[in-house]
């Protein structure tokens, strides 16, 4: 089902192909669309994160892209403050989710082909492949060119207002992340024009990178990753009595050293993976008539660097206490159909039916069917021994299906544009706990009013599903990550753990030891639209855009009977602390309570963000300048700890039942990045130079300080780890917490396109992070021994450069 944008837009032709959707074509907006034009003569980057993270208003990329550090990475990023886990990814209407990471993408290949458009509502990059034409591109990354810029420290300072990392009296390290090289190859050929034309495009890349690690005592040294992926896309296209068909088949795989490490996790607690996936689908459409039909099957293969580890409880940047996940082999098989329908009635502008099935099987069989981890609390001077996990790890296999039938429907009335949909959903997964079964509706109303050509007015009112995903479903499985923590002395000292070292049980972990109350369906986003637009003069246009999302019925665990029933609260200090005394722990998996947030002071009782945009752009023949600026909100509750993988709306994590992490709650979830700017000025500076600069600023993000004590009770000791600082700010109480530094990017990119005999050489140069400030990724958030000196883990990816050769034929 397609929405029109014009209740978005206004000014946009009724029947746009994509919902909320702006298109470039002659049109002065950048946000949400990049068609293969636009992105040839005035962006010169073809990279999806990049435009997600640095030309889109409405996404805000979770880990950082900078350089294409995160080129082998998951694909993790926020639409409008939803979580990372809800969104899709579709090629000419094939969902092509990753099974095993969700929200991120089995393609990965740059858009040279293809035009890139986010539907905000749905969560949903939309990709479009047109023909290929015959092509050759190489191109080549470099990690390191020169140092920080000359007058970082004082522009930081007086743009942030805050000091700058080198400027704190505590330096990070003066090693940095960074690509060490890196490669990619495209490969485009036309293979036949018989019945139709059938085309090849083969894309390939890999390269070296290099990371930091941390320990107590701060950084412990570097380490490299290798990684290397690539696709083979095969499309026939034919016309058959007016229809437009196409044949698709993909082929993926991948490989990498270190997956998890994006989110600083140390290289013991990462794993090596390597995954394929083979994906074909038939879509065939006239005018009033669509239609697909696909398959596809993946295969994830992880192996433990060290299964059998001891890790410190106390994680220096916050984002890694829960990093143990079992390794093994995944397969997945999925079937998906669509049916559009156009219907000719009279009164309607328009009026259209379509039915949606997408379905997948997962199974996954863990390396180990035992694994223990030892827990000591290292505070930089002692390890002391805590605990023992030990997990017993056991095949899961759940089912995922989502049907559903909608109507949606459009009315011209004179300066007034209406549309609406309703869509019915049947969707759950069978496997978990309990049957997950959730029938419900979705409905979109808005009305836009275009009194002239020049303005626009619109709103829209939505209410949208989130998809059930292997993350939060397998999180429901007793086999995937269930165990019991037992005391640990570590008698002799070796950091191992042995079995005559263990005492009794201290808790218990995992979905064997939950029950599912069974009122908990899918998570559920109502969302508020109002954008106004103004057509200037010669080209440029201004518009405001403010927006409401609010997420509710979320996933939360709680202790069965309560906390009383489970331990005591201690006073560590003058902070109350609770600590688990009963080792039969158990667990409720229900909806998020409204005291959750309330009992923090917030007057609602949901998570929400809410934000606007201003933006002014220009798109002439020769030249393009966008510029806008969001503010933003995303307040709420999660797990305990920092990042994408905890502070994240609809997380599934213990730690939620615990109420240290309800202490300095509610703060600003992951995506809350608070202030964005986004500045592109691109042009011709002759018919074949071309020019571009870009400049992104984002503020920090928010984040927990944490405190963490060894407590002996009963003669058994165990720790408790609690927030001691909200994560940014609580917007109701006024407490006011911590964001990592403001970050900048800036490039620099110059095209030069050669004219062959057959073709043109296009050779393009990009210096990125050319203002090299040196703004902090991640920030020690233990023990802050001075507050006021915030000691850096690590600063931005340094200024590099990457080089690009493209033949067109």
């Amino acid at each position: 089902m397609r929405l029109s944008p014009l209740l978005l837009l206004g000014f946009l032709p009724l029947f746009a192909a994509s919902p909320t959707s702006l298109d470039l074509s002659g049109d002065f907006f950048a946000a949400g669309r990049a068609t293969r034009s636009w992105l040839d003569d005035f962006y010169g980057e073809w990279r999806m994160d990049h435009l997600l993270d640095n030309a889109f208003d409405d996404s805000v990329v979770l880990i950082e892209t900078a350089g294409r550090i995160g080129t082998p990475d998951p694909l993790s990023f926020s639409v409008l403050g939803a979580s990372r886990r809800w969104n899709h990814v579709e090629l000419d209407g094939m969902r092509l989710d990753d099974p095993f990471h969700p929200g991120a993408s089995l393609t990965r290949a740059p858009l040279w082909q293809r035009t890139m458009e986010l539907d905000r509502l749905g969560r949903t990059v939309l990709l479009r492949e047109a023909f290929p034409r015959q092509r050759l591109a190489f191109e080549f990354s470099e990690g390191f060119l020169g140092g920080r810029f000359a007058a970082a420290d004082w522009l930081y300072q007086n743009l942030a207002r805050s000091p700058s990392p080198y400027e704190r009296g505590v330096l990070p390290p003066e090693d940095r992340r960074r690509p060490l090289g890196s490669f990619s190859l495209l490969l485009c050929e036309t293979l036949s024009n018989g019945s139709g034309p059938l085309s090849l495009t083969t894309f390939a890349e890999g390269g070296l990178r290099h990371l930091l690690r941390f320990g107590s005592a701060g950084y412990l040294g570097a380490f490299d990753e290798s990684w290397s992926q690539g696709e083979i896309r095969l499309t026939a296209d034919r016309e058959d009595g007016g229809a437009q068909e196409r044949r698709s088949l993909l082929l993926t795989a991948r490989a990498r050293e270190c997956a998890g490490v994006e989110y600083h996790l140390a290289p013991e607690e990462s794993r090596m993976e390597t995954a394929a996936s083979l994906s074909g689908w038939i879509t065939r459409s006239n005018g009033a008539f669509g239609a697909l039909l696909g398959a596809s099957l993946a295969i994830e293969n992880t192996r433990s660097r060290l299964p059998d580890f001891t890790r410190n409880l106390i994680d220096q940047d916050g984002e890694g206490f829960n990093p143990t996940q079992p390794s093994g082999l995944g397969i997945a098989a999925g079937l998906q159909g669509r049916l559009e329908r156009r219907l000719d009635v009279p009164w309607f502008d328009r009026l259209a039916f379509s039915a949606d099935s997408h379905n997948q099987f997962i199974h996954f069989t863990p390396e180990l069917s035992v694994e223990t981890n030892g827990l000591t609390l290292d505070d930089g001077a002692r390890a002391t021994p805590i605990e023992a996990l030990l997990f017993d790890r056991k095949p899961v296999s759940a089912l995922l299906f989502s049907q559903s039938l909608g109507f949606d429907a459009a009315k011209r009335l004179g300066a007034f544009h209406l549309h609406g949909d309703l869509r019915i959903w049947f969707d759950g997964a069978v496997g978990a706990l309990a049957p997950l079964l959730n029938p419900g509706l979705d409905w979109t109303a808005g009305v836009a009013w275009r009194p002239a050509k020049a303005f626009s007015f619109s709103i829209l009112l939505a209410h949208r599903r989130a998809p059930l995903e292997w993350e939060s479903v397998r999180a429901q499985m007793p086999g995937w990550n269930s165990g019991s923590a037992r005391a640990w002395n570590d008698a002799n000292g070796d950091g191992a753990v042995e079995g005559g070292e263990l005492g009794p049980v201290t808790r218990r972990t995992g979905a064997a030891w939950w029950t599912n109350t069974n009122a908990l369906g899918s998570p559920q986003v109502l969302s508020l639209d109002i954008p106004v637009e103004v057509r200037l003069p010669k080209g440029w246009g201004v518009s405001l855009t403010a927006q409401y999302r609010q997420f509710r019925n979320l996933p939360w665990l709680s202790y069965e009977g309560g906390p009383g029933k489970v331990g005591s609260t201690v006073l560590v200090g003058d902070t109350p602390v609770f600590v688990a005394t009963n080792p039969e722990t158990r667990f409720v998996l229900g909806p998020m309570p409204a005291s959750a947030m309330t009992n923090g002071g917030s007057t609602f009782a949901d998570p929400f963000y809410a934000g606007a945009t201003v933006r002014i752009a220009h798109e002439g023949a020769r030249s393009f300048f966008s510029a806008s600026f969001t503010a933003l909100m995303a307040p709420g509750i999660s797990a305990l700890g920092n990042g994408p993988l905890a502070n994240d709306v609809g997380t599934i994590d213990e730690s939620t039942a615990n109420p240290n992490t309800l202490l300095h709650q509610p703060g600003r979830l992951a995506p809350d990045r608070g202030y964005i700017g986004r500045l592109l000025v691109g042009g011709k500076l002759t018919p074949n130079l071309r020019l571009a600069f870009q400049l992104k600023y984002k503020d920090g993000e928010p984040f927990h300080y944490f405190s963490a004590a060894a407590i002996t009770n009963a003669a058994v000791r165990q720790a408790a780890i609690w927030n001691n600082l909200v994560a940014g700010d609580n917007p109701w109480t006024g407490e006011f917490g911590s964001r990592e530094c403001a970050f900048w990017n800036t490039e620099l990119r110059l095209s030069w396109k050669i004219p062959l005999s057959r073709g043109a050489l296009d050779l393009t140069f990009c210096v990125y992070n050319l203002l090299d400030f040196g703004a902090e990724l991640a920030e020690k958030t233990f023990f802050p021994e001075n507050r006021a000196a915030r000691i850096s883990l690590e600063t931005q990816v340094p200024r590099g450069l990457w080089m690009r050769a493209d033949w067109a034929l």
